[in-house]
């Protein structure tokens, strides 16, 4: 969805998705994640399109590298938003190999007491499987 540097609302206002499913942005960054070294010239999701992505009621959202927020900055404002909605956020999910499209998506937590947040191992399956 972003070879740029951000998810901006005019981009959220190009998708079509169903409500009630889970968002998962493929960006630039999925050829991030294999390198050793961390990259702030990643692509985020600015605060608009936060909302707007929240406005296509999703069960979760997700991105492929640390954050949904850019590098700069301390207040977090379009996790807080997705937060704020009682919604999760993956991150750090691994989709250079996934092909746009529609999937079912399993993530496991790890119980790890008194923790706001936890690795899973998240899986795509086909829809139709």
């Amino acid at each position: 969805m972003c070879g740029h540097d951000a998810i901006t609302a005019e981009d959220v206002a190009s998708i079509r998705v169903p409500a009630a499913t889970h968002i998962l942005l493929k960006t630039k960054n999925s050829g991030f994640l294999e390198k050793r070294s961390f990259r702030k010239d990643y692509c985020y999701v600015t605060p608009e399109a936060a909302e707007g992505l929240l406005a296509l009621e999703p069960l979760s959202i997700g991105i492929d590298y640390y954050s949904l927020d850019p590098p700069s900055g301390d207040s977090f404002p379009s996790h807080l938003a997705v937060a704020l909605r009682g919604l999760p956020v993956f991150v750090c999910l691994d989709l250079a190999d996934v092909e746009p499209g529609e999937y079912r998506l399993s993530a496991f937590p790890l119980k790890v007491p008194g923790l706001e947040a936890s690795p899973v191992r998240a899986l795509l399956f086909p829809k139709d499987s």
